[in-house]
C-alpha cells in the first residue's frame, strides 16, 4: 500500500507542533512497512528530518495573492494560484492510495492548499483521505467562495481529531456527519523525546514496554542478599491480578560460575512462577553485557518505569533507590532494614505521601519473615493499590501505553487504512 503525507511545511522544525506530528507519524508509519511519500511545498529545505528510504515531493507554495501594493484579494490571481497547485497536485498524489492531510482542510491560512486539494480529488475518485485537525473547531459560519470551503468536508474522507469530546463540534462545523470524525490520540514516545541508548531502545521495542501496567527495573549485583527472587515473586503475584508486568533485572559482573548459576536460578523461578517472558535479565541479552550495561541504561529505564523495588538485606544507602525516587517511581523500601528507613523518607506513607511502602523483606538479623503465598499477594495487593491512588502514576501509565505510537498506530490508525 502506498501512503502518502500532504502537509505544506518548509521544514521539520518540533517546536511548531503540526511538523512534529507530521515527523512522527512519517516514523510510525515508516515502522509499519508502508512505502511513504512526503509531500510538502517546494520551499521545503529539511530533507534531512525526513525519515530514510522516504520519498519526497513537492507542489507550489501561494504566498501571496493580494492586489500589489494592498492587502486587498486578488481573485484572479488565486484561482491562478489554485489552479496551479492543483495541477502538480494530480500528478503528484496520482499514484497513492491514501493520503493525509495535516489541517490544511481546517486553517484559513492554508486556504490555497485546501482549495488546490480540492481541484485534484476531482481526478482523483480512489484516492481515500485522512484529514487531522489539530486546531479547536469554531462555530459554522455561512461564507461565500473561497472561504466556504473551509466548512465544507471532502469526498472519500475520515477527519482525524485529538480528543472525544470536540467531535460534534468539528463535525457541526464541516457540516459532515459524526461518525465521520475519529478519535486519534496525538503520539508521544521516549524513544523521540529522549535521547535513549541502542539498548533502551531495543528492550522498549522487543518486549513492549508501552504496552505494560507495571514496569519494574533492579539494577544489582545478584547474590543471595540482594534477594531478587522475592522480587520475581512479587511480579509474579501482580501478574496475577491480571496486570502486564515486565521486570528488568540489570545484573552486573555475571561471567562467573556462580554468578551464571545464580543467573539460571532466577530464571528458573520465573519459570515456575509463569513469569518468564515477563523477566528480562541483561546478562542474557548478550556476552557484551554480561559485566553489566552501560549506566545510561539504567537511567533511560528508569524513566519509563513506575515501580521500584529494594529487597535486599546489605545497604548503606542505595543509589539505585535514590535514581528511582527522582523518576517518580512508586518505591518498596524494606523497613527491616532500618538504614533504609532512613533514606525512605522516614515513614511518609502516614497519608500525607503514597509514593514509599515500606515492607518486612528481612535483614542479617531477621532472619524469619513471612514468606507465604498470602504475604506475596498481600503486597502486591498494597503495590497495586498504591498505584492506582497516586493520581500522577495513573496518568503517566496512560499516557506510556495510549498515547504510544505503537498503540494508536494499531488501535487506531491502521482500521483506517484497511
Amino acid at each position: 500500500m502506498k501512503v502518502g503525507l500532504l502537509v505544506a511545511l518548509s521544514d521539520l522544525n518540533p517546536a511548531y507542533s503540526i511538523a512534529g506530528v507530521a515527523r512522527d507519524h512519517l516514523e510510525m508509519l515508516k515502522d509499519h512497512e508502508f512505502e511513504l511519500v512526503f509531500i510538502t511545498t517546494s520551499d521545503f529545505t529539511d530533507h534531512g528530518k525526513v525519515p530514510k528510504n522516504v520519498e519526497v515531493r513537492t507542489y507550489p507554495r501561494i504566498k501571496d495573492y493580494s492586489e500589489p501594493g494592498t492587502d486587498k484579494w486578488n481573485e484572479g490571481t488565486f484561482i491562478s494560484y489554485v489552479n496551479e497547485a492543483g495541477s502538480v497536485l494530480k500528478t503528484v498524489l496520482a499514484d497513492l492510495d491514501h493520503v493525509i492531510t495535516h489541517d490544511l482542510l481546517f486553517l484559513d491560512c492554508y486556504l490555497w492548499a485546501n482549495c488546490a486539494i480540492r481541484e485534484a480529488q476531482k481526478e482523483l475518485p480512489n484516492i481515500k483521505w485522512l484529514h487531522w485537525v489539530h486546531s479547536g473547531p469554531g462555530q459554522r459560519r455561512e461564507e461565500t467562495w473561497p472561504m466556504s470551503e473551509l466548512y465544507r468536508g471532502l469526498p472519500n474522507s475520515q477527519y482525524c481529531y485529538p480528543n472525544g469530546t470536540d467531535i460534534t463540534k468539528v463535525a457541526e462545523m464541516l457540516n459532515i456527519p459524526e461518525g465521520a470524525v475519529r478519535k486519534v490520540f496525538n503520539t508521544v514516545s521516549p524513544l523521540g523525546l529522549y535521547d535513549f541508548h541502542d539498548l533502551t531502545k531495543k528492550l522498549w521495542t522487543d518486549y513492549k514496554l508501552w504496552d505494560q501496567d507495571y514496569i519494574c527495573v533492579y539494577p544489582t549485583r545478584c547474590t543471595y542478599a540482594k534477594q531478587p527472587h522475592k522480587l520475581i515473586n512479587l511480579m509474579a503475584n501482580i501478574k496475577a491480578h491480571q496486570k502486564k508486568v515486565k521486570l528488568i533485572i540489570c545484573n552486573s559482573w555475571a561471567n562467573g560460575e556462580d554468578e551464571i548459576k545464580f543467573t539460571q536460578s532466577m530464571r528458573e523461578e520465573g519459570e515456575k512462577l509463569g513469569v518468564s517472558s515477563d523477566l528480562i535479565i541483561t546478562s542474557e541479552l548478550g556476552k557484551e553485557w554480561e559485566l553489566g550495561v552501560p549506566r545510561q541504561v539504567v537511567t533511560d529505564l528508569m524513566r519509563v518505569s513506575d515501580m521500584f523495588v529494594m529487597p535486599s538485606i546489605s545497604e548503606t544507602a542505595s543509589l539505585v533507590m535514590l535514581e528511582a525516587a527522582l523518576a517518580k517511581n512508586l518505591i518498596m523500601v524494606n523497613e527491616d532494614l532500618c538504614c533504609m528507613m532512613e533514606f525512605g523518607g522516614q515513614r511518609i506513607d502516614d497519608g500525607s505521601s503514597k509514593r514509599v511502602i515500606y515492607s518486612q523483606l528481612g535483614s542479617y538479623t531477621k532472619n524469619q519473615i513471612d514468606e507465604s503465598d498470602v504475604w506475596y499477594c498481600d503486597q502486591a495487593n498494597r503495590f497495586i493499590q498504591y498505584s492506582e491512588d497516586d493520581k500522577a502514576i495513573s496518568f503517566f501509565k496512560y499516557v506510556r501505553r495510549y498515547h504510544s505510537p505503537e498503540w494508536v498506530y494499531i488501535n487506531q490508525v491502521q482500521p483506517l487504512l484497511s
